[in-house]
């Protein structure tokens, strides 16, 4: 004879275990999600600054291997600064 009701609601046994897994999983993906956007939004205002700092060291490694003279330099230096 089949038991209908709110007896188990089809989940068996361990259908507990399943709602607390679920719940786990849900709440991950939550937290996960959140975090990704927060990162993905607040590392765009920065990125700028990163490659600028990037570009006047790579600006500066030039300058000291000798691959550019110092007006070359100044000039490149100038050009980055503005372009902030």
């Amino acid at each position: 004879m089949m038991i209908y009701g709110w007896q188990n609601q089809g989940w068996g046994d361990a259908g507990w275990i399943w709602m607390i897994l679920m719940m786990i999983v849900f709440w991950g993906l939550l937290v996960v999600g959140v975090s990704y956007i927060v990162r993905h939004f607040s590392h765009g205002a920065g990125m700028t600054q990163r490659s600028d700092s990037g570009a006047v060291d790579v600006l500066k490694m030039r300058f000291a291997r000798g691959e550019i003279d110092a007006e070359e330099y100044q000039h490149r230096l100038t050009m980055l600064k503005e372009g902030q």
